[in-house]
């Protein structure tokens, strides 16, 4: 199996991969958060920085792109691989009002054919400046807008195309993160699709890693996203390597913290590390939760670091208790 670790918007940027690569090396691939493209054709300073190859050494990094122009597209893959990647991947997936009424991400879902205009045009530049002979073309899709009927449509599109691997988010747009996922949708596209298919969706426990394997036994790829936060070892672990011990979880904490004020200052560090933080909120007891609350609430960075410390330290004698 291998596992793939989801773009997080405004989370999972270099800096959080080459630290979290060097404490938890294992992830078969790193999705860059998109790349928002504009007919300006030029990448913005933070996204040029995200994907600089001297920024990512060692790691291996799949740049995502957010676009429903073939030509800006087109624009992207030729720019990318420049810089050395073999893979690009295009968002269908993301859910956010600011991206959906622009009918990009899972709004480009709402019309099939123009979907298919895009690729048809894309992939005939593509063809023609040799660029299938450079990069590969991955996408991350959910299955529909509103209704999960429409993604044998959606796939049908896909299908025509050579996308090298093709993640599904068995979710409608409307679903956003809440609400079951829709397997037998993700079934449909598992036994349809012409491309190899990765699993995303709320993978929180070795248990569904399983049910996965069990129920697809031929299935290559799951993609993982917040409770790689919960369990920044998690996948490790699912290789068979020790799991994450508080020591060790607290000390990635406090390095990621580190290099996050060095780069833009402790307040800010303060504030960008508590949207981290929220997302092991979501999955933690309720006297974890307590503790999680006042990192969430801590505005300076000398109350951040306390509320954080007293946090690992109750994680501590925890395990101390349990052994």
């Amino acid at each position: 199996m291998n596992y793939y670790f989801a773009p997080l918007e405004g989370v999972t940027g270099y800096l959080f991969r080459s630290l979290h690569h060097r404490y938890f090396p294992g992830v078969d691939k790193y999705y860059t958060p998109f790349i928002g493209l504009t007919q300006k054709m030029k990448f913005t300073n933070k996204e040029l920085r995200d994907i600089l190859p001297e920024n990512n050494a060692g790691i291996r990094v799949v740049p995502q792109v957010l676009t429903n122009k073939s030509g800006q597209f087109l624009w992207a893959a030729e720019e990318i691989a420049k810089l050395g990647y073999e893979e690009i991947n295009l968002n269908l997936g993301c859910p956010a009002p600011t991206v959906v009424t622009k009918g990009k991400g899972a709004g480009f879902l709402e019309d099939a054919d123009e979907l298919d205009e895009f690729f048809d045009e894309f992939f005939r530049e593509y063809t023609k400046r040799g660029l299938d002979k450079a990069i590969r073309v991955s996408v991350k899709t959910r299955i529909g807008v509103r209704r999960a009927e429409t993604f044998p449509e959606l796939l049908a599109v896909y299908n025509r195309y050579p996308i090298c691997e093709l993640t599904i988010h068995p979710r409608v747009r409307e679903d956003y993160y809440k609400g079951g996922v829709h397997m037998d949708s993700f079934a449909y596209g598992f036994e349809n699709s012409r491309a190899k298919v990765c699993y995303n969706g709320d993978v929180r426990s070795e248990s569904a890693v399983f049910s996965l394997q069990k129920q697809f036994p031929s299935l290559e790829a799951v993609m993982i996203g917040r409770h790689m936060f919960v369990d920044p070892a998690f996948i490790r672990s699912m290789q068979g390597g020790e799991p994450l011990s508080p020591a060790e979880d607290e000390a990635f904490f406090t390095d990621l913290f580190a290099a996050y004020s060095e780069a833009m200052g402790g307040r800010n560090a303060v504030f960008h590390m508590k949207d981290i933080w929220s997302f092991r909120y979501t999955e933690a007891d309720e006297e974890e939760k307590k503790l999680i609350h006042r990192i969430r609430k801590a505005e300076k960075t000398e109350d951040y670091q306390s509320a954080v410390h007293r946090y690992f330290e109750a994680r501590g004698i925890e395990q101390d208790l349990r052994k």
